[in-house]
Order: structure tokens, then C-alpha cells, then sequence
């Protein structure tokens, strides 16, 4: 019966027995571990880990990259925070240290950041060799750490302190003014007290400083300083602006008026063909010829010494009207006494015999 039953019916359809696959692993697969071991860290960096179909479709946010780090310690500050911030909005690109640790020393490409950089992984590397390890590259953090003790400024907070004291609003903005000061404020690592609140006031306009001074309520924290001091700027700039857009407009309409209304200026006209005759004769003199007369003293209507053009002798001998009255001279004792001595000796003896008659008649 057992035989009976085991026995297949020819009519029944025959039931196709499941088919067998021979599995095999992928080359990649299969040699991976082979790879892995002969990759260096550099060249894991960018490669998807195994086992994760999500890890093969990360798409890294659109950010900017930070900018090669060259070893300038006033630029680290700059360098890290740019760092973080592309890490941070790109965690599941470099999710564990090792991704991190070498996504920052492929920015130190430049300069002394890159002979640090050289000499950083040079020193895993024998220390993995001599303790017969793998290459380690440490942590993350303990990298950051390294780096600020390396190429930090060699005193942050007192050059911080010193700009503060130094600084000017000048032709920036209030507003970069503002950002400027709270970054060396939080360089120097001081709190926000008065002292930082006077550094903050000294930087401003003397102008400004007295609007804000002169509040009811004067500021007493250093926000309340950064707050008044971007309004009372900005009220006035848009204040200057607005006086002179209206003293613009006032020019342009006096301007318009003019146009329209006047006459244009005044002009007066002479009668060139009478010539004034006290008028210096140097018009048709070059200037080298007037200079010469000048200097040598001479006249310029005869040039010669001894008198100007407006008494020339010879420019008065052609002219009809009579020269210029004089005031009679006023003698002195002396000088009448000589006068008259003088002519008496050119008279002959009868007529100075008259003379002294009509004087003593005249009681002379």
C-alpha cells in the first residue's frame, strides 16, 4: 500500500521541483576587504559605507566650502567656524571622526597649515607602526584642540582689547560698526560691563555720543548702547538726506525761475572811440615791455625818467586843454628872502631903484 501510494499517477501533472542558485559574491565584494586594508585613509573619504542603500544617495547640501586654511593665525578663527558650519549642515556625509578628521586636513593645503598637516600624519603613522597597529588619526576634538594650540594668536584677548580702544565709526555703516565691536568684544573674552560699554561710546561721533548721552533715559548695558547708537545714526543720515533732496530742489526751481524771468545780468557799454587822456598808455605794451618800464621807473607814454604818464610833457603838448591848475607855492622867510635877492640882481639899477621906491610907499 505504502508502494501504491508513493506511486506517481501518470495523469497528475508533474510537479517541477524548485530550482537551485548557485550564489556568488560580487568582485567588489568579494575583494573589499582586500581593498580596504590597501586603501589609505585619504582615499576612504569620499567612498560609501557597505550595507546602507541610503549612504549611496546622500546628496551634500549646497553650501560653501571653507576656504584652504594657510596657516595665518589672525584667519583660524574664520577657518573653524567655517568648518563646523559645513560639517554641521553636512552630518550624514561624515558621520564618525575619521570623515571629519580628514575633511579638515584637506584644507590645510596651504603654507604652514600644510607642513602641520604633513607632520600630524606622519607622526600617526609611525606611532601605528611601532605599536604594530592600524593607522589611528585620534579624535576629532582632540584635532580641533591641536590646531588652536598651534596657530592661535599669541594674545587674542589683549590685541582684541587694543582694537577696541582703537577704533573709529568712519565711513562704515553703524550697523558694521556694530558687528565689528561685538566681535572683538567676544575676542577679548571680557564680560559686557561698563568698562566695554565706554570702549563702545569712544568709538562714536562725538555728535552721537552727546544725542545718546542726552536721552531722558541713557543707556546703561552695552545692548542698550548698540541699539541707541544704530537709531540716532540712522535718523541721521536720513535727516541729511532728506535737507539736502530739498535744498536740491529749491536750487533747481531758483534756477528755473531765473531762466524764465530775468533778463540775464546787467551788462554796461562804452564809447571807445574817445579815449579817457589820464588812462595809462600800456595796452598795446607786451607784458615783458611793461614789466622793463616798471622796473627802470620810466614813463610809459614817453619812456623816460623823471615823471608818470598821466604828467608826461610831451603827452600834454599836443592837447588844447590847459594842464592841470596848481596850488600856489607857500614861500618861506628864507627861502622869499633869496627869491627876491636873487632877481634884484638880475634888475638893472634904475629899476631897483623903483622897486624900493613903490615898496617903502606900499610900506614894504
Amino acid at each position: 500500500m505504502e508502494l501504491l501510494s508513493q506511486s506517481k499517477n501518470p495523469l497528475d501533472p508533474e510537479t517541477p521541483s524548485p530550482p537551485t542558485f548557485q550564489t556568488f559574491a560580487p568582485p567588489e565584494m568579494a575583494t573589499f576587504s582586500e581593498k580596504a586594508n590597501s586603501e589609505s585613509p585619504f582615499e576612504r573619504t569620499n567612498r560609501p559605507a557597505l550595507g546602507s542603500s541610503a549612504a549611496s544617495t546622500i546628496t551634500r547640501k549646497k553650501l560653501k566650502t571653507p576656504t584652504p586654511y594657510s596657516g595665518k593665525r589672525e584667519d583660524l578663527r574664520k577657518f573653524l567656524q567655517e568648518i563646523k558650519i559645513y560639517l554641521l549642515a553636512n552630518a550624514d556625509a561624515y558621520p564618525n571622526d575619521l570623515d571629519k578628521i580628514l575633511f579638515v586636513l584637506s584644507y590645510m593645503s596651504e603654507g604652514d597649515a600644510n607642513s602641520w598637516k604633513e607632520e600630524f600624519f606622519d607622526s600617526a603613522e609611525q606611532t601605528s607602526a611601532q605599536a604594530g597597529t592600524t593607522l589611528a588619526l585620534g579624535t576629532y576634538k582632540n584635532l580641533i584642540t591641536e590646531i588652536e594650540k598651534d596657530f592661535s594668536p599669541y594674545d587674542a584677548p589683549k590685541d582684541a582689547i587694543y582694537e577696541m580702544r582703537e577704533m573709529k565709526l568712519g565711513k562704515a555703516s553703524i550697523e558694521e560698526h556694530v558687528s565689528k565691536f561685538k566681535m572683538l568684544v567676544t575676542k577679548s573674552k571680557l564680560a559686557k560691563n561698563d568698562a566695554v560699554s565706554e570702549y563702545f561710546r569712544e568709538t562714536l561721533p562725538v555728535p552721537l555720543q552727546t544725542k545718546i548721552m542726552s536721552l531722558p533715559t541713557p543707556p546703561t548695558t552695552l545692548d542698550e548702547w548698540y541699539k541707541w547708537a544704530v537709531q540716532l545714526q540712522n535718523n541721521y543720515i536720513r535727516m541729511q538726506s532728506a535737507i539736502s533732496k530739498a535744498r536740491g530742489n529749491h536750487a533747481t526751481t531758483n534756477a528755473n525761475n531765473k531762466k524764465t524771468n530775468d533778463k540775464g545780468p546787467r551788462r554796461f557799454y562804452f564809447d571807445h572811440s574817445q579815449k579817457d587822456p589820464n588812462a595809462m598808455d600800456v595796452d598795446a605794451m607786451s607784458t615783458q615791455e611793461r614789466d622793463d618800464i616798471m622796473r627802470k621807473g620810466l614813463c610809459f607814454f614817453c619812456k623816460k625818467p623823471g615823471h608818470i604818464s598821466k604828467f608826461c610833457p610831451d603827452k600834454n603838448q599836443g592837447r588844447s586843454s590847459p594842464p592841470p591848475s596848481q596850488a600856489p607855492k607857500k614861500w618861506k622867510g628864507k627861502e622869499l628872502h633869496a627869491h627876491i635877492k636873487a632877481l634884484v640882481a638880475q634888475m638893472e639899477s634904475d629899476d631897483v631903484n623903483e622897486f624900493f621906491d613903490e615898496s617903502s610907499k606900499e610900506g614894504f
